[in-house]
């Protein structure tokens, strides 16, 4: 491990860069060309999290602690950059049948993962999960760590399953308040390094706890494609250019009236859709 400097010079580093470093001068001279970077913004002002990552877990739990629109929000940004992710239902523990989460994301082809610390066998998923998922690192014939990303809404359990992983993480766990919501913890990007899932190694990156997550750094006109649900109705519709607002003969639309498309992807879709259109507009 190195205490380094950044130049002036050198653009933002983040958690997940590889970069040159000058040991003569203990600074940073270069950033390899990322593969992916994962970003939320609001209205100009861009925060890049985390870089590189080969898998992304939105991290989530019942209650109060549910956000649908968040979990949209983040996988919609995963798909602008080429993530793959997927989702950790965790504190199952606690749960009530009434607090499980939509079943759209399953039927979209995203792997739900539902955990616990709390309880024996708790955490068998997301071992399986990673084992299946990097069988190359797993069989340790792939000289590349694999980078793993942990984000959510503050109090859905991050730091509690990295500190399961990562015993010497210590990473602070906060109570839930009063109001149902979570305290944060995490308060910078933290990256650890791990044996899990068949004495595999993985690096560990575990974002600050995000009570929002902005998108403004997308297009609007790329944003239905961030949908993958969407763009796939999207082929029917009368209009090539067609925004799904209301259009004669949008397929999108009509699939959400006749819930054949989830009523609350296509919310998320017009919420994201407005902000970034405000942005784009402030541009001009």
């Amino acid at each position: 491990m190195y205490d380094v400097t950044i130049p002036s010079k050198i653009e933002s580093v983040v958690v997940g860069d590889f970069v040159h470093i000058n040991l003569s001068t203990s600074s940073i001279t270069a950033i390899h060309k990322r593969k992916n970077i994962l970003s939320r913004s609001y209205f100009g002002k861009t925060k890049e999290l985390a870089a590189n990552l080969d898998h992304l877990f939105i991290v989530t739990a019942g209650g109060a602690l549910l956000s649908e629109d968040f979990i949209d929000r983040t996988l919609a940004s995963c798909h602008y950059e080429g993530i793959s992710c997927s989702i950790i239902f965790n504190k199952t523990d606690i749960l009530s049948e009434n607090h499980d989460l939509s079943p759209c994301y399953e039927q979209m082809g995203i792997n739900v993962l539902r955990t616990s610390t709390k309880v024996p066998g708790g955490l068998d998923s997301l071992q399986t999960f990673l084992a299946e998922k990097f069988p190359a690192a797993a069989n340790h014939e792939s000289d590349q760590t694999p980078i793993l990303a942990f984000c959510g809404v503050s109090g859905v359990g991050k730091s509690s399953l990295i500190n399961t992983f990562v015993p010497g993480a210590r990473q602070r766990v906060g109570d839930v308040s009063h109001t149902g919501q979570g305290q944060q913890t995490t308060t910078m990007a933290l990256a650890h390094v791990a044996t899990l899932a068949q004495n595999t190694r993985f690096i560990i990156i575990d974002l600050p706890g995000l009570q929002k997550f902005g998108v403004t750094h997308i297009p609007s006109q790329a944003l239905a494609h961030c949908f993958p649900d969407i763009a796939a109705w999207s082929s029917s519709c009368r209009f090539i250019d067609c925004t799904h607002t209301k259009e004669p003969e949008c397929a999108v639309r009509n699939a959400a009236e006749q819930g054949t498309l989830f009523s609350s992807r296509y919310k998320s879709y017009l919420r994201m859709r407005d902000e970034t259109l405000q942005h784009e507009q402030l541009r001009k």
